[in-house]
């Protein structure tokens, strides 16, 4: 019996060394590449929530993703730093696509 808990003790502890040289902490964020496909479609996402939600006069425009990060809990939690800038495109007007590409480009 003496032996099966200091068995179980080594263990024990092997396993918290283990998760303690991890290099993410469980339960902590990790960095996304903030050009994935993946992390442009929540900027977009996230930006036309803002959108709909803001009682801006003009349209709010995804310039870039500065940076992505994840924390997988109960569920996932993504946070993303998003560079906007106000359009010339009115709220509640349908720009075209070439307007939009436009006014980034120009």
């Amino acid at each position: 019996m003496n032996r099966f808990l200091i068995a179980e003790f080594i263990f024990v502890l092997t396993v918290a060394a283990h998760l303690v040289s991890c290099q993410v902490p469980i339960g902590g964020f990790t960095y996304l590449d903030s050009n994935s496909q993946e992390v442009q479609e929540l900027a977009n996402k996230a930006v036309a929530k803002h959108n709909a939600q803001r009682n801006g006069a003009y349209y709010m425009m995804q310039i870039q993703v500065l940076s992505a990060k994840q924390q997988v809990v109960a569920g996932t939690n993504t946070v993303l730093e998003i560079l906007v800038q106000e359009s010339t495109c009115e709220t509640g007007v349908n720009c075209p696509i070439n307007f939009i590409l436009k006014y980034l480009f120009n």
